[in-house]
């Protein structure tokens, strides 16, 4: 989807390979008539540099969601995954329903994903690339090549 749609993206990623697009430096801008800012609000939280790659950037993304689940009362995360899966979304909506003694409206998704075709390069990049532990705190683990 990013590479889709580059909303605030600094140069036409949309225009590069998947593996250069991975390995892009990853930066924010927003620009009004006369001139394009860096979003600096949009860089390492923890750092405040930019981000090495996209990949960099959802694992930092990762451990800020995860700071922010521990700070702040509920608070509760969802996954592109759950959304996909109408039992996951399901279990989750009646959980907080329950939590919070809320009616619950019937939901039914017609989210259709047949998941995503990259090459072997592509997929080992990935693997070889995220931080596991950032990715495993949300269910996530490598795919296979």
């Amino acid at each position: 989807a990013m590479k889709k749609k580059p909303y605030h993206f600094a140069r036409e990623r949309d225009k590069l390979g998947w593996d250069d697009f991975l390995k892009e430096e990853w930066y924010s801008v927003t620009n009004n008539r006369w001139q394009t800012y860096e979003i600096m609000e949009d860089r390492n939280w923890m750092t405040g540099e930019r981000y090495d790659n996209i990949l960099k950037m959802r694992t930092g993304k990762l451990y800020l969601i995860n700071f922010l689940t521990k700070i702040l009362r509920n608070t509760y995360v969802f996954r592109f995954e759950d959304f996909r899966d109408n039992n996951l979304i399901e279990r989750k909506l009646k959980n907080i329903a329950y939590v919070y003694n809320l009616k619950l409206f019937p939901y039914h998704s017609d989210f259709a994903f047949n998941g995503y075709k990259r090459k072997k390069s592509v997929i080992d990049h990935i693997n070889h690339d995220l931080d596991w532990t950032a990715e495993s705190i949300f269910g996530y683990s490598p795919k296979l090549s």
